[in-house]
């Protein structure tokens, strides 16, 4: 039988197989199961994601298999550039297998491997499903199949699949396709909850996809001790006057007040169900701490409950604050929690353990890029834009939001225009993909009113989110920084007011 590769480089000057392609697709397989149970297994969509996760990893780089993709990756051989071109057959295939059974579900499998290589782009730019050029997609997938059929068994061996030969046929069923574009013109077709199940489903994908080729290992979450906050700066105690009776008290009684009514919240027996949370405090109160401090507990409530170990998220909008956040965390946690950092000017390789020797420059890279640990610090930049975007590089850590408990400081300096937006993209995020999010500040932004009012109210949604320190006010009176001194009366001489 003969080998088929599906990474190559250079060795001694020529160009030598480094990877076997069945090797691949279970590398890719694995990572992708082990990532989506790992961090959630979801109940959310009404569709089996484990088998159409399976499917689409099994069949990502079946166009690998053609003899044009392996001249071109063994030989450097350009015959007909389209026909080397391997997504776009495993995206037929898995349209052929689940167009009987749901046809919405085809289209998203199709769009999501045949990108796999790209930027994610709206259904209305795919040749395929237009139209388009359509003989000469026929002729290319015709030669593609041609190519195969020797060792179309091999092939079924492989992957894993004994009735493969069933969907080798290019889908041009007219009754289909006619369906096909109907079904993209119709409003629900656009609902925001595929959004969330197309990204989520290309990002186990893509990161599956990058680690494999990369040889770089996924990493296996730990627990982390809940009391580590206490163990760094003592245990908290509620004060006995309550939130009435603030006055007198110092700086770190008021700080030490926050953290323990902030931790009550965790008493209350429902508090697992919340997904959306406010923490509203003055600057200066010890907000990371105490964010730290609920986030570790509410994690050991959650691996408790659902069995896993979900990853802390925690955003910020300036690189200032990120690195004094970032030595925080580190004291805080020490070596109980593998914490990355992945900001602008992060050091990939200073961040990580010089424990494997072998381990390598672009490995360490990509275990940054992926968000391979227990504990991330990232920006606001780097969240968002994964969050609401289409881009492959950053895509690839778009699944690390599902079962999440996710922090994001300073909200405040985010757009005014953009509030509604990212609100409601928070909401959908907690909805569909199960996060827990944390919004912390001093001056409380409108983020979820302002969503509701221009977005989800006409969705009939409404996002509630739950204050986490309900006697804020009483905590801002204690904190009289600013006093107005009337100088109305007052005439002031040029140099005076110089």
């Amino acid at each position: 039988m003969p080998d088929f590769y599906s990474h190559s480089k250079y060795i001694n000057d020529s160009r030598q197989g480094t990877k076997l392609l069945k090797k691949h697709i279970d590398g890719v397989s694995k990572n992708a199961l082990v990532a989506f149970y790992f961090r959630n297994n979801l109940k959310l969509f009404t569709v089996d994601l484990k088998l159409l996760l399976t499917d689409i990893c099994k069949y990502h780089d079946l166009g690998k298999y053609t003899q044009y993709f392996q001249e071109y990756l063994l030989e450097g051989r350009h015959e007909g550039n389209s026909l080397k071109n391997h997504a776009r057959l495993g995206a037929y295939i898995i349209f052929n297998k689940y167009t009987a059974q749901n046809l919405t579900l085809a289209i998203f499998a199709y769009h999501i491997i045949r990108l796999h290589h790209a930027d994610l782009a709206n259904f209305n730019t795919d040749r395929f499903l237009h139209d388009i050029d359509f003989e000469e997609l026929k002729e290319i997938f015709t030669k593609q199949i041609h190519g195969i059929q020797s060792v179309i068994d091999q092939i079924k061996n492989e992957i894993n699949d004994q009735v493969l030969s069933e969907h080798l046929l290019f889908p041009d069923n007219k009754t289909i396709r006619k369906s096909t574009r109907a079904l993209l013109k119709k409003t629900e077709s656009q609902s925001i909850e595929h959004y969330f199940l197309i990204n989520y489903l290309f990002s186990l994908l893509i990161e599956a996809d990058k680690l494999d080729a990369s040889d770089t290992e996924i990493y296996t979450r730990e627990s982390i001790a809940f009391v580590l906050v206490d163990d760094y700066i003592g245990v908290p105690k509620v004060n006995p006057r309550g939130f009435e009776n603030l006055d007198g008290l110092g700086q770190n009684e008021l700080r030490n007040y926050v953290r323990a009514e902030v931790l009550e919240n965790l008493e209350q027996p429902d508090i697992i169900n919340q997904k959306l949370f406010t923490l509203t405090a003055p600057t200066g109160i010890g907000k990371t701490l105490t964010a730290l401090d609920f986030a570790l507990r509410l994690r050991a409530s959650i691996k408790e409950k659902e069995e896993r170990e979900a990853q802390i998220i925690y955003g910020l909008p300036f690189i200032n604050i990120i690195e004094q956040s970032i030595k925080v965390y580190n004291d805080v946690l020490g070596n109980h929690a593998k914490v990355l950092a992945h900001y602008q000017y992060a050091d990939a390789v200073g961040q990580q353990s010089d424990k494997d020797e072998s381990v390598g420059y672009h490995q360490k890279v990509m275990t940054l890029d992926t968000w391979q640990c227990d504990v991330v610090i990232t920006t606001f930049v780097q969240f968002l834009q994964t969050l609401i975007g289409n881009r492959n590089k950053l895509l690839k850590k778009f699944n690390h939001f599902a079962g999440a408990i996710i922090i994001l400081d300073e909200v405040q300096t985010i757009r005014l225009d953009y509030l509604p937006l990212v609100g409601a993209a928070l909401y959908y995020l907690a909805k569909f993909l199960d996060a827990r999010i944390i919004l912390m500040t001093a001056t409380k932004p409108k983020i979820f009113e302002l969503a509701n009012r221009e977005i989800l109210e006409k969705e009939g949604e409404n996002a509630i989110a739950k204050e986490l320190l309900p006697s804020f006010e009483h905590v801002f009176q204690q904190f009289k920084r600013t006093q107005i001194i009337p100088l109305i009366n007052k005439q002031i001489t040029t140099e005076e007011f110089a």
